[in-house]
């Protein structure tokens, strides 16, 4: 696996950390390139996550209040990952 922390703006060292390290689990033991950008706006509380991964994977979010805890963070990381990268069930 390689995920690369782009960048990580938010201005905590320890909830850059925290940050960073939950989305690193939350993408766990892939293969491929993965590339992480987090970014908090000036003044927000909020911060985003934009994941490009393999085979054109691309996810971002939105972490909002209750949302910016690490379990919640590896949680919604772990589940859009899965959600994308399961192979697609067409129906007739």
């Amino acid at each position: 696996m390689s995920c690369t922390i782009v960048s990580n703006n938010i201005p905590s060292p320890d909830l850059r950390e925290s940050v960073s390290e939950a989305v690193r689990a939350g993408i766990g033991e892939r293969s491929g390139k993965w590339q992480v950008v987090v970014y908090q706006a000036p003044d927000y509380a909020g911060f985003a996550v934009s994941i490009d991964g393999p085979e054109g994977l691309r996810w971002s979010w939105t972490f909002r209040e209750q949302e910016q805890g690490p379990e919640f963070i590896q949680q919604r990381v772990a589940q859009a990952v899965r959600a994308q990268l399961s192979p697609r069930r067409d129906t007739i």
